[in-house]
């Protein structure tokens, strides 16, 4: 399958996805800041995206980098990899170049699509399909400038579309990319989504701990037990 898609942002999460679906063959568009990813496009130009983990393959480069969110936006498929506290900047960069063919996907969501659809709102933005999945497809981190490493293989994840009606839409859309399965809606993604249990739950149960390390807590080093 040949199909042009973007990516926006340019974290461990959207540059994992950009070497995987390069190897499936697609042309991928990386998009980001130039604050955010100036080293590390400068290093994937030169050697690819070094990766390490099941299923993916080092050394691959997208078709395209860009700081400049136009460029992105010129193919109709775009997946949205940042994190919860980067969805309002980054639906303010992407509205003024949203047109009513583009189908967007936010992985994960966390509700983002909310966000995405208020912003969209107030800019008199109309989009084809906004859809969020659960959660990220990879447990994954940056390892240096242009180096990652993901833990697993992409299993099944959930979507959901805003509004819920469009979720069957959103899954013979994008599940031509990844294996998904439709969620009941966009608040059962967000509850039994894997940031929820862990990261919630996990704060909770070490309050006392996060107290006495006075802000030098780290919830999988410190507060996380096999």
């Amino acid at each position: 399958m040949d199909e042009r898609i973007a990516i926006v942002g340019a974290g461990a999460a959207g540059v994992i996805t950009a070497a995987w679906l390069t190897g499936k063959g697609h042309k991928v568009i990386l998009c980001d800041s130039k604050e955010q990813c100036r080293e590390d496009f400068a290093v994937i130009a030169r050697k690819g995206i070094v990766v390490k983990g099941p299923g993916l393959i080092s050394g691959l480069c997208p078709d395209r980098m860009t700081y400049e969110i136009a460029e992105a936006m010129e193919a109709r498929l775009v997946l949205v990899c940042v994190s919860s506290g980067r969805q309002e900047e980054a639906a303010a960069w992407m509205a003024p170049w949203v047109r009513p063919d583009h189908d967007l996907l936010l992985m994960p969501g966390n509700l983002g699509t909310v966000i995405f659809h208020r912003k969209f709102k107030e800019k008199g933005v109309t989009y084809g399909l906004l859809a969020e999945l659960a959660e990220c497809l990879w447990a994954c981190r940056r390892l240096g400038p242009g180096s990652y490493v993901s833990a697993m293989p992409p299993g099944q994840r959930r979507i959901a579309a805003f509004p819920s009606t469009e979720t069957g839409r959103a899954l013979e859309r994008f599940g031509k990319l990844f294996s998904l399965k439709a969620g009941a809606s966009l608040v059962e993604n967000c509850l039994n989504s894997p940031n929820v249990l862990t990261h919630l739950s996990g704060t909770l149960l070490n309050l006392g701990g996060i107290e006495q390390k006075k802000g030098d807590f780290a919830l999988f080093t410190d507060g996380m037990s096999d």
